[in-house]
């Protein structure tokens, strides 16, 4: 299966629609993160017009289930 496959894409398009009340406009704290090479970055130092934040547990069913095709 495709990564992007139309199921995912309706999918993702669906949950933004229900989530985007709740979520756009609020501010996340800053985390710490690493990049590709294990170097440590700031979330608020990134320079892009937008960014995602997918926080994932990978013992959490809900967490499976929602990003099973990822």
């Amino acid at each position: 299966m495709a990564l992007w496959d139309s199921a995912t894409v309706v999918r993702n398009f669906e949950y933004v629609y229900r989530m985007k009340k709740v979520l756009i406009g609020n501010t996340l704290k800053d985390l710490p993160m690493s990049d590709t090479l294990g170097k440590p970055v700031s979330l608020y130092q990134t320079k892009s017009k937008y960014i995602l934040v997918m926080i994932y547990d990978p013992n959490c069913h809900h967490c499976q289930e929602t990003t099973k095709s990822w």
